[in-house]
């Protein structure tokens, strides 16, 4: 019994998860926010690297960039 609520929550979760990706896949994200941010000054200045963190407050969407 416990086994079927278990893989009818499971189910529920990827239809809802998938249906979540499709509506921020179809987002223009032309609210997001973007922030620069860098891991500078190493030993090695070959390992600096720069990045963008995202966030769309429309449809909920977290994501890097790379620069």
């Amino acid at each position: 019994m416990l086994n079927e609520e278990v893989n009818k929550c499971q189910r529920k979760i990827i239809k809802w998860r998938t249906k979540l990706k499709d509506l921020q896949d179809a987002c223009p994200h032309t609210d997001a926010v973007k922030v620069n941010k860098a891991d500078t000054g190493n030993w090695c200045p070959q390992d600096d690297s720069y990045w963008k963190e995202c966030s769309c407050p429309t449809c909920g969407k977290d994501w890097v960039e790379d620069q």
